[in-house]
């Protein structure tokens, strides 16, 4: 005679390889992975290509008789080219877009317009004949960089002084040696602030991309719950497994679905980086994007019971949309929070956001990684966020199973919440 005991780990463990087999090899999850992973490698080598265009492509002008103002220009542009790419090779992190200039010769207007019409040139400068315009130009072009028309004019208006000064005696150097030597230079008060910009921009992305996938692979776990519930499925399943090893066998089985997922994306952008040499224009903040991972863990584990709890509420999708509120809320203000508060860090609203539990995993990254958080408080954040995560997943422990063989009208938080045991 024998006796089948009942074993909790092997139940959960059960649960666990079949929903990492679902969502793994389901094929709407496999279509999203493919189009996330080409749409951020696609993206890498999109802003690689426009980035090199921007850096390496010359700007061609066609001059139609003598414009030393445009040359020297030309000589300008390419000493300050020099410079950009120096900065950029000791690691210095520059927005700034500025692409060398060359000027060559066209006979007349006509050939001048022909050459930018036929793409041998981006912009064509022209003498202006209208009457009373002697001196003046004209620049014809279509698509020309915005920079280009300014300083063209500032070029030409330092040439006709420099003629002006030598018609008057004067050495135009010596001028304007002396009149540049004075000028207005701009000294930021919080230069650390400007120097953690990008480490802080860089964390801000990675926070949005680990909200977006908490809460697809959280969703996730309630759209199988409602399946379930919807099929009449769960009264067989509920006959082996019990509801609390159910929902703890979903959970861990869609969260490391997700992980694999998102390890995929991340690997498929880091090569894709350093493919093309990105990664080498800006420092990455490589701890706080690590601390990502542990906000990652603690925001699926909530999100995902919430979602659990949720969908037990409800026998149809058509439902869903009412019994979710309570998790919309949490996701729309974890998510909102630092997305309009990134820039005032420094301020109360954010530094006590960084310690509550959603939201501590979105802005507590945020906060170390310009420098407002140290270590200790780091992981205090953390620490509290682990109890928020324990009360919740408690709180799912309470309402799954008592409400996940219900079936008909959705029922509401407030009953799901005082109903007896």
């Amino acid at each position: 005679m024998s006796t089948n005991t009942y074993n909790a780990s092997t139940a959960v463990k059960t649960v666990f390889v079949r929903e990492l087999r679902e969502h793994l090899l389901k094929k709407s999850s496999l279509i999203t992975l493919i189009i996330m992973a080409v749409a951020v490698v696609g993206g890498i080598f999109v802003a690689d290509y426009m980035t090199s265009k921007s850096d390496n492509d010359a700007v061609k002008i066609a001059v139609v008789g003598e414009a030393p103002f445009a040359d020297s220009l030309a000589d300008a542009t390419a000493e300050m080219k020099d410079a950009e790419d120096a900065d950029a090779a000791a690691g210095a992190f520059s927005t700034a877009s500025l692409s060398p200039l060359e000027t060559t010769s066209a006979a007349d207007d006509k050939a001048a317009r022909a050459a930018v019409t036929d793409g041998d040139a981006d912009a064509a400068l022209v003498p202006d004949t209208a009457e009373g315009r002697e001196g003046s130009w004209k620049l014809l072009a279509d698509d020309a960089p915005s920079w280009l028309a300014p300083m063209l004019q500032e070029s030409l208006q330092k040439q006709n002084e420099a003629m002006l000064l030598s018609e008057n005696g004067i050495n135009p150097g010596e001028f304007f040696s002396k009149t540049q030597s004075a000028v207005v230079s701009v000294e930021s008060l919080d230069e650390a602030k400007d120097e953690k910009m990008p480490a802080m921009l860089i964390t801000l992305i990675g926070v949005m991309v680990m909200m977006t996938a908490i809460l697809v692979f959280g969703g996730a776990v309630a759209t199988s719950v409602i399946e379930e519930k919807s099929s009449r499925v769960i009264e067989i399943i509920l006959s082996t497994v019990r509801p609390a090893h159910l929902l703890a066998g979903k959970i861990l089985g869609a969260g490391l679905a997700g992980i694999i997922m998102m390890s995929v994306l991340t690997a498929s952008a880091a090569i894709a980086l350093m493919i093309t040499g990105l990664a080498e224009s800006f420092d990455v903040p490589w701890s706080a994007v690590w601390l990502l991972v542990p906000c990652f863990i603690l925001g699926y584990f909530f999100f995902a019971a919430l979602y659990a709890a949720s969908a037990s509420l409800v026998s149809r999708m058509e439902d869903f949309q009412g019994a979710q509120m309570p998790v919309l809320v949490f996701s729309l203000i974890t998510m909102y929070v630092p997305l309009f508060g990134w820039s005032k860090l420094d301020s109360t609203v954010m530094q006590i956001a960084s310690w509550i539990p959603p939201v501590s995993i979105t802005t507590a990254p945020l906060q170390y990684a310009v420098g407002n958080f140290s270590a200790l408080q780091l992981v205090a954040s953390l620490l509290i966020m682990v109890v928020g995560v324990a009360a919740v997943i408690a709180l799912a422990a309470w309402i799954y199973p008592r409400n996940v063989l219900r079936t008909g009208a959705a029922v509401s938080w407030k009953k799901a919440l005082t109903a007896k045991s």
